[in-house]
Parts: structure tokens; C-alpha cells; sequence
């Protein structure tokens, strides 16, 4: 309730800001105005609410992250206490154990079920452990998960900017689109030619944006737990392939219709590149949400 009327307030002040500012600025102006103001209202919000914290194990918890909530199976990036305090602190084993049968298994620094961009960049034998940018120790390792906290925040409130820019590039494409599809049955009607420039740049600052936060998930150190449990993280790494493809596919469908030569094979591929932009949003709107609420 209090977040409803906070947004009623912010809407209402940001009308009474912006009205004067009509008669000077075009209505694309304002609008997008508008949505960076609500962007930021998102964003602040989500700090307020600690959302904005991804944590260094996997499944992503809001709850503090304790060692004693540690398994101790063989299947975990850490096997004891004594171990974990090692690894991320890089503090000394106290006990001294006499028997070789006690001596503490080879030290598990990454997790065991990778990813394959995690492994070609971060694994042992890793790009960034190649070139000398990232040493596998217990201290090279803990400067990697304050890095990661780094990264994804970024990759958040990126997240969040890209969902902000593509809502007027929806708009804008839309107008476009009826436009276009009214021009082949009405001889007499011009489309405007001001919304194809609009909407061609919201959709190059989307796409950029897009790619920032990818860019920054890619580059993302591994986490120093993985559990191999399904978790809304799992959601959201499924929704990406989804808005990845049709991020993809959206720019490349628009180029072969500009480029057909029949006015049905244009319309046809309108169509598909309206439908994958459309289902594109509609994915990453999902996982913004199941990673952040």
C-alpha cells in the first residue's frame, strides 16, 4: 500500500514538473522524461528494500548467509568450517593434524557445476587465470566475490534501465507499424517519418544497454557456493535465453523486411518482428521480476 501511494505522489509530482515544461518540449521529450524519473523511483526503492544485494552463494536469499548454514557433503564448493574460513578469509587452519589420514582434502576454491562462460574465463585453467589477471588463491578469491556483489548490482539496476528504455521503443514501434500497414491500403495517407527516427533510437539505446547488462553477467566471477537446486536464479538464467534470442532476432527481422521486395513479404516480417519484440520484453519484464521481488 505505501509503495501505491508513493508511486500516486510521484506521479502527481512529476506532473505538476513537467506541465510547464509541455509547451517548450515535444511530447517524445516528456515521455521519456517521465520514465527515467519512474526508473529511478524503481531503483531507489529496490535499494531501500535491500533487493539490489545479490549474494556470493546461489540460490539467491535475502537472509544473512551464515557458515554454519554450510552443507558438508563432497558435492559443495566447501567441505568444513575450517576450510571456509580459509578460502574466504584467508585465515590459517588452527588444527594441526598429526595423521595423514586427517590432512583437509585439496581446498575447493570455484563450484563444481560451472557454466561453460564461467569455466573459459574463471576456471583453472580459465582466460583471466591464463593471462596472469586472476590467481586461484583463498585472498585472489575473496577480491573475486566483492567483484561479483560489484558486477551484479550493476547488472541489476542496468537490467532495470534497459526494461526503461524499451517501453518507448514499443510505443514508437507501434506507431510505426500501423502506420506503415495503414499506407498500404490508404494511397492517401504519408506515415511520419519523425516516429521511424524515434523509435530507431530508443531501439539502438536499448540494444546497447541490453548488451551492458549482459556484458556485465558474463564477466561475473563465479559464486564461491553453487547448490544444484532449482531456484528463481535458475528462472531468471532461463527467461535470458529467451530475451537474448529475440534481442537478436528483433533487429535482424526488421532488416529483411526493409529489404523485401514485395509489400506481403514486408507485412509478414513486420508482423514477426513486432511478435518477437513484444515476447522479447515480456521475458525480461519476468526476469527482472522473479530475481528482485
Amino acid at each position: 500500500m505505501n509503495l501505491l501511494i508513493s508511486v500516486f505522489r510521484l506521479d502527481s509530482a512529476a506532473s505538476s514538473l513537467v506541465s510547464p515544461l509541455c509547451s517548450r518540449f515535444s511530447k517524445q521529450k516528456t515521455s521519456f522524461f517521465l520514465i527515467l524519473i519512474f526508473s529511478s523511483f524503481i531503483i531507489l526503492q529496490a535499494q531501500e528494500r535491500k533487493l539490489l544485494v545479490p549474494l556470493w552463494v546461489e540460490p539467491h536469499s535475502t537472509s544473512q548467509f551464515t557458515i554454519e548454514s554450510l552443507p558438508s557433503n563432497e558435492e559443495h564448493a566447501i567441505e568444513t568450517t575450517e576450510a571456509f574460513k580459509e578460502a574466504l578469509w584467508a585465515l590459517p587452519i588452527s588444527s594441526s593434524p598429526t595423521d595423514s589420514s586427517e590432512v583437509p582434502k585439496r581446498l575447493k576454491l570455484l563450484p563444481a557445476n560451472m557454466s561453460l562462460g564461467e569455466r573459459a574465463l574463471w576456471g583453472e585453467s580459465g582466460l583471466f587465470r591464463s593471462l596472469g589477471f586472476a590467481e586461484l588463491t583463498p585472498t585472489a578469491r575473496k577480491s573475486e566475490l566483492e567483484f561479483r556483489r560489484t558486477t551484479l548490482s550493476l547488472h541489476q539496476i542496468s537490467g532495470f534501465l534497459t526494461l526503461a528504455l524499451f517501453i518507448p521503443t514499443l510505443y514508437f514501434g507501434q506507431s510505426r507499424i500501423n502506420d506503415l500497414n495503414r499506407a498500404q491500403t490508404d494511397f492517401s495517407f504519408f506515415p511520419n517519418n519523425n516516429t521511424a527516427s524515434i523509435h530507431r533510437a530508443f531501439a539502438m539505446a536499448t540494444f546497447a544497454s541490453y548488451m551492458t547488462t549482459a556484458l556485465l553477467s558474463v564477466l561475473s566471477p563465479p559464486p564461491l557456493i553453487r547448490r544444484d537446486e532449482w531456484s528463481t536464479i535458475s528462472t531468471h538464467k532461463l527467461l535470458s535465453w529467451i530475451h537474448f534470442i529475440g534481442m537478436l532476432a528483433t533487429p535482424v527481422l526488421i532488416k529483411l523486411s526493409l529489404d523485401a521486395t514485395s509489400l506481403e513479404a514486408q507485412k509478414n516480417l513486420r508482423t514477426a518482428h513486432q511478435i518477437t519484440a513484444y515476447t522479447t520484453f515480456a521475458a525480461l519484464s519476468l526476469s527482472m521480476i522473479v530475481i528482485t521481488f
